[in-house]
């Protein structure tokens, strides 16, 4: 089910070491595609939240806005589809689509 799940992610095999400790978070992003994937997991639970058709310059906007809301809150950061959209919706502007 990993191998799958990790399929379209850049670098997968970095993050593939990743999914044995308890809690991570990264990014990755990928200039071919324009996506920016954001990974995580609390321990028991791994979520993916793909960005589609990101930029480079406005992905590094938005993750930069994530590290100032997480030093904010204290160094947590919940990982999931709603907080990522929120996160691209406040440093781009506009709306944000979800999509499973």
């Amino acid at each position: 089910a990993f191998a799958r799940f990790l399929e379209p992610i850049p670098k997968s095999e970095q993050l593939r070491a990743l999914l044995g400790r308890r809690e991570f978070s990264t990014q990755y992003y990928d200039e071919e595609t324009r996506r920016d994937f954001w990974v995580g997991s609390d321990g028991s639970v791994v979520v993916c939240v793909t960005i589609a058709d990101i930029g480079l310059e406005d992905a590094a906007r938005v993750r930069l806005l994530q590290q100032q809301r997480s030093q904010e809150c204290g160094g947590k950061f919940v990982l999931s589809h709603e907080t990522v959209a929120l996160l691209v919706s406040e440093a781009l502007g506009g709306t944000i689509r979800l999509a499973n």
